[in-house]
């Protein structure tokens, strides 16, 4: 590319001074000079003519290249953005993951809700599943309830041990028990589908009532520890429960 844009340029430049005699004498053959040929002010004026044309073509060559080195640096910033962007979304899916393993329940819950948050703003449906995934992987890990009499509605915190010290490995029953609630509402939050209800003249027109819905999106929770489980009226690819632990009550209701 740079030697035949060398070469291009100096044939223009060649044109533009001596070359444009030879190319009205031999590429338009027009005769030159006694007794027949261009003499004086009618030879200057097509000799102009000549470089006129050959400045022409070089005009619209340059516009091609401008275009051309234009479209490749946009292309080459957008993938400069698109790896940015890449790199960030790794980046904040793999502290995400990271927090999942901490023994401190409010970081869990936070890990949970930055994935879900990941998983929202990127559309990409093999994201989407990849997210999707590592909730049901949480939610297949190991757990033994608390004992339904001591449960309570109250959030996520410290619960310390019979001697005032909180346990310094291991995850309070209770906790846990809110974290994998919270990762089942973001899975049943976003799998929920609500019809559209049919539009008539006289009614304002409404939103998009399945925004937040990931359609298309597959569920493996084999062997998975279900707390009042809930897919009503969700919509889901496919499905897999076998030898999932349910406690309490779980709701199927208009699950397709």
């Amino acid at each position: 590319m740079t030697v035949i844009g060398a070469a291009l340029v100096a044939g223009i430049v060649w044109v533009l001074g001596p070359g444009a005699r030879w190319v009205l004498e031999h590429i338009d053959g027009v005769a030159i000079g006694e007794p027949s040929g261009l003499v004086g002010r009618d030879l200057a004026a097509a000799l102009d003519a000549v470089r006129g044309r050959v400045l022409a073509v070089a005009t619209g060559l340059a516009a091609l290249v401008a275009v051309y080195y234009t479209a490749r640096n946009a292309d080459t910033a957008r993938r400069t953005f698109q790896l940015g962007e890449r790199g960030h979304v790794t980046d904040r899916y793999g502290k995400a993951v990271e927090q999942l393993g901490s023994a401190e329940a409010p970081v869990r819950l936070g890990g949970l809700y930055a994935l879900e948050q990941l998983a929202q703003d990127n559309p990409d449906p093999h994201f989407r599943q990849t997210i999707v995934d590592v909730i049901c992987a949480y939610l297949r890990m190991p757990y033994t309830p608390p004992p339904a009499a001591q449960i309570t509605d109250e959030p996520a915190v410290p619960r310390p041990t019979e001697d005032g010290v909180a346990a310094p490995t291991g995850r309070d029953p209770f906790e846990e028990r809110q974290v994998r609630l919270t990762a089942q509402r973001i899975l049943a939050a976003h799998l929920r589908y609500r019809d559209q209800p049919t539009r008539r003249w006289w009614r304002f027109r409404s939103g998009n009532l399945n925004a937040r819905h990931w359609p298309d999106i597959r569920l493996d929770l084999t062997g998975a520890a279900l707390i009042d489980f809930s897919l009503a009226n969700c919509r889901v690819s496919e499905a897999a429960f076998v030898e999932a632990t349910f406690t309490g009550r779980a709701w199927f209701d208009r699950t397709t």
